[in-house]
Order: C-alpha cells, then sequence, then structure tokens
C-alpha cells in the first residue's frame, strides 16, 4: 500500500481528526420573586439528547471516513425541527488512506454541502440526513455561520476561502485561490432549507454561530419546538385554601355574568353589551370546586365572579389560559393566541337566546328569574359576538402589553 502524501497541517501519516458525537437542547427557565422582575434559573432541564452518525471507513457517514478536518468554523445546531450540521471536508473522504497518485489531477475540499434531519426521525440514522448545498455561486470552505442573538431570528452565512490541493516536492499541500466576504453575498435562513440574499445586512453585528473551543453552548434560533413529553407550562387546575379553581377554556367572549345577574335581580329584561365588556371578557371565565379535579364532575365546577373583575382593563385575549397559585394569590397568565369561531358561535348564541326568551315569557314567578338570567347570558353573548363580526377581532386588543393578572377570591 501507498503512504499517506497530503500534508495538511502535520506531515503525513500524522492526521488531526474531528467529528460531533451529539446535541443536547436544554431549557433554561426564568424565575420571579414578584412576576414583574424576571431572571434566568440556575437550573437547567435537558429536553433532548440528539445522537449524530460517526465517522465511518466501511460507509462514510455525514462526517466523512474519519471526521472532518477540523471543526473550525464548522456547525451543529437545532432549527425549525431539524438538525443542521456542515464541517470541513476532508481529503479522505475522496482519497483512501491519505493517498493520491502523483499524476492525478489538482484536487479540492470546497463544497457546497451541508445535511439536515427531522428530529422525529432517528438521527443516528445516517440514511435519515437529507444533503443540501449552500446559496453561494460556488463551492467554499471555512465560511462563516452566524446569528443575531438579539432577534434569535435567523442563520446567516458569508465569506470563507477556496483552495486547492497541488503535488509539490513530493506531497499534496494546500493553495489558496480566494478569499470571500460579505461583499460576496450574504444569505440567510429560517428553517435551514430555504435561504434568501440579505442586501442591507449589518455583519458587524451578528455573533458567531460556528464551532468554537472555548464555548460549549449556543443559543437556539427560531425557538424550540417538540411535544415529546406533552408537560404544560401551567397546571389546568389550581388549589387555594382548600378550594380548586380553573379557567373555563371558551372559544368565545364571556358574558358579564355578575351584571347579568344584578339586572335579573331587579327583574329586568333588558341588557345593553358595550366593547368594554368585550375587552374585560377574561374575567368571567373563573370556576370553582370543592371537590378535587380528579374526582369532580362537570356539576361540581361553577363560575365565581371575582371581586376584581371590573378593576382593570384587560383585553378579551386574555381569556383561556390556565392559572397557578402564587404569593397566596391566584395568578393567570394572558393568552393573546385565542381566536373566536365567530358565525357558527353567533347563530348558536342568538338561538338560545331566543328559546329561553320564549320559555321566560310563559314563565311561573318560581322560574322567571331562572329563564331571565339564560336569555340575558345567551343574548349577551350573540350581541358581543356581533360586534366583532361587525369590527374585526383585530379591534379588540388590551390597551397595554401584559403577562398576567391577578384574582381577588373571598
Amino acid at each position: 500500500m501507498d503512504k499517506a502524501n497530503f500534508y495538511y497541517t502535520n506531515p503525513p501519516p500524522y492526521y488531526d481528526f474531528a467529528c460531533y458525537g451529539n446535541l443536547i437542547i436544554y431549557a433554561v427557565y426564568r424565575e420571579s420573586q414578584s412576576l414583574i422582575n424576571w431572571s434566568d434559573s440556575s437550573d437547567e432541564i435537558e429536553k433532548a439528547n440528539y445522537s449524530i452518525p460517526m465517522p465511518n471507513d466501511y460507509d462514510p457517514s455525514i462526517q466523512g471516513i474519519y471526521g472532518m478536518e477540523t471543526l473550525k468554523f464548522s456547525a451543529l445546531f437545532y432549527i425549525k425541527g431539524k438538525l443542521f450540521i456542515t464541517g470541513q471536508k476532508s481529503f479522505t473522504d475522496d482519497n483512501l488512506f491519505g493517498y493520491r497518485e502523483p499524476q492525478a489531477s489538482q484536487y479540492t475540499c470546497d463544497s457546497k454541502n451541508y445535511y439536515t434531519v427531522d428530529i422525529t426521525k432517528d438521527t443516528l440514522n445516517n440514511n435519515n440526513w437529507d444533503k443540501h448545498e449552500f446559496p453561494f455561486p460556488e463551492k467554499r470552505q471555512q465560511f462563516l455561520i452566524k446569528y443575531d442573538r438579539n432577534k434569535l431570528d435567523k442563520v446567516y452565512i458569508y465569506g470563507g476561502i477556496s483552495s486547492h490541493y497541488e503535488y509539490k516536492g513530493g506531497y499534496w499541500k494546500e493553495v489558496k485561490d480566494k478569499d470571500f466576504s460579505e461583499k460576496d453575498g450574504v444569505w440567510s435562513t429560517e428553517d435551514g432549507i430555504n435561504w434568501k440574499e440579505e442586501k442591507t445586512i449589518d455583519v458587524s453585528k451578528l455573533d458567531n454561530y460556528y464551532y468554537e473551543a472555548n464555548r460549549e453552548k449556543i443559543d437556539i434560533v427560531g425557538g424550540y419546538e417538540v411535544q415529546e413529553d406533552g408537560t404544560p407550562f401551567e397546571p389546568s387546575y389550581t388549589e387555594l385554601n382548600g378550594k380548586y379553581y380553573r379557567t373555563f377554556n371558551s372559544t368565545y367572549p364571556m358574558p358579564p355574568i355578575k351584571e347579568i345577574m344584578e339586572t335579573v335581580d331587579r327583574f329586568e329584561t333588558n341588557f345593553i353589551v358595550t366593547e368594554e365588556h368585550i375587552k374585560k371578557s377574561g374575567y368571567y371565565q373563573l370556576q370553582v370546586s370543592s371537590v378535587p379535579p380528579d374526582k369532580a364532575q362537570e356539576s361540581d365546577w361553577v363560575n365565581v365572579v371575582p371581586n376584581n373583575e371590573l378593576a382593570s382593563s384587560i383585553g378579551w385575549e386574555s381569556g383561556g389560559a390556565d392559572l397557578f397559585t402564587f404569593n397566596n394569590k391566584i395568578v393567570r397568565l394572558v393568552d393573546y393566541d385565542r381566536q373566536f369561531k365567530l358565525n357558527t358561535q353567533y347563530e348558536t348564541a342568538l338561538n338560545l337566546s331566543e328559546k329561553y326568551y320564549n320559555l321566560l315569557l310563559n314563565s311561573s314567578m318560581s322560574d322567571f328569574k331562572k329563564y331571565d338570567y339564560y336569555f340575558l347570558y345567551y343574548k349577551a353573548m350573540a350581541d358581543m359576538l356581533k360586534i366583532i363580526k361587525d369590527k374585526g377581532s383585530d379591534y379588540f386588543r388590551p390597551d397595554e402589553a401584559v403577562t398576567h393578572y391577578t384574582f381577588e377570591i373571598n
């Protein structure tokens, strides 16, 4: 067998190779003593551990036969449900045992290739990884991979060099051909697959996203979304002073129960809904039970009106979020993602209000308040939905952005 004849950093056959073994995703939680001022918790929870195919001299993997020439400028990270890996191709991938015939043509390690794998697949299986090409016009190596730490929305690539190997003095030695900079183009991706050229980005404000020997951890661009354990961020119910509380997670605005009850107590059959009622509808979605949630029937949960339901102008989007107990108070996080199924719910509420109105007209005095309450409840709901339909749901946003609010309960 001919001996190795590539001269790279060290004379042959003393080559150094490198590879990645795995990628671990950690969750860093925020903590607060007041729910106002927050800081990173010192505790980290391992959310996932993804193994990477190792080098294989029988069946070359995404990391080659023996590994990469160096981890410098290489990258391994998670983005949008995928793992992304790229690095310095090794000359041994195409020249077995580091030997190339002296009479052969010039050789280059420049490449456009990188690989991704869906995290729902076996990441250790090399066959599950897909090969892609960077958007460079030409093959390169040692290009820069960066991100904006303040935005965490995109990964950027630019720069690098191109080179080739020439046979001189008994060895194949690397000769640089060209240096690339941001002037030769900057590209970005939000999903690790699709790229677009950036014309105005200031690369001096970006942080390195490629491997650095002294850095063990990097941020996640685009967020980490996976439902592996199904654990919610907050419990679906909470306990306070021996009673159990939960939110009524409706997809429609809850009518102002307390005001409707006061109207019924006056034996009135007319209640006017305002836009302010819609903005504050999140307050009318609290239920209480004296029976533990794992044993409670739906009939054990009853609506409760907090003492401070009119103390704040929380938007209707606050409805639907879960509860937790904090400093002997019930706290509810704000949910800004709710959307109403307007047409169907409007027709349903209108039909129910007509049903109870007809029952009200023929009711006895003992049933009057019951039918009056249901009539006004569904009529108010229909009126609220009609206002939203007419104005558009974007109209009803909170006057100010908030993260949570508290209930005051007797």
